[in-house]
């Protein structure tokens, strides 16, 4: 007998895994933008067929986004385990990873960063750190007229953590070394903290790992 294979028009959307539950939102451009997230607690209530195209989509790390297909069908039976789409769900705060890590820089600087004007930040010293790395305005305005060339208001909170970026390379060039970073991130909620000379550097007081674990529940999110 002739198998006949149904045409099912599918739909791409992207596929978030968070810490405590699953983020899934339409790639369409033009249409605003279907999303839902799941909670841990109910992950395991969806269908087998659904969740194997999830999890095959890619491993479930934070923050790993994947292009997955599903078919309205299936998305229907994901809006049916209790959070219509739009809904919001925040999850469990988190604690920061050891290797998270923190760069202090002038605030043109950071800023360019962070808003994606700028991959580049010239230091004297290498660094072997890579990854995510929060970036802090310093107090300092010795700089300030670098907010012109990167077409920035001046008029910006420092001596806090405005963002994050991740850390990819460090290059020699004659007497400096550029760092260069990929993925900026403007964080909604600026988190005051001290700078600190050295290029890279991590928390080593309470007060310094309770602001590190609020930037990076930001960068999950």
């Amino acid at each position: 007998m002739e198998q006949v294979t149904e045409n099912i028009e599918l739909i791409q959307y992207w596929a978030t895994f968070l810490s405590s539950g699953l983020s899934i939102q339409t790639m369409h451009e033009i249409q605003t933008p279907k999303k839902i997230i799941i909670p841990d607690e109910k992950i395991t209530k969806i269908d087998p067929a659904t969740w194997e195209i999830i999890a095959n989509s890619g491993n479930c790390f934070k923050e790993r986004k994947v292009g997955m297909e599903l078919t309205d069908e299936q998305i229907a039976s994901l809006e049916l385990l209790g959070l219509p789409p739009e809904a919001k769900y925040q999850p469990t705060n988190e604690p920061a990873p050891k290797e998270l890590k923190c760069m202090t820089t002038h605030a043109p600087f950071a800023y360019s960063i962070v808003l994606g004007k700028n991959d580049v930040e010239l230091r004297r010293k290498v660094t072997n750190h890579r990854g995510w790395t929060l970036i802090q305005a310093g107090l300092s305005k010795d700089s300030d007229e670098a907010f012109e060339e990167f077409n920035i208001n001046s008029n910006v909170e420092r001596g806090c953590i405005i963002g994050a970026a991740e850390l990819v390379d460090c290059v020699k060039n004659e007497a400096v070394y550029c760092y260069f970073f990929e993925n900026p991130i403007k964080f909604d909620k600026n988190i005051p903290i001290k700078g600190k000379q050295c290029p890279i550097w991590g928390a080593t007081s309470a007060s310094e790992q309770k602001a590190f674990d609020l930037a990076w529940n930001q960068i999950e999110h």
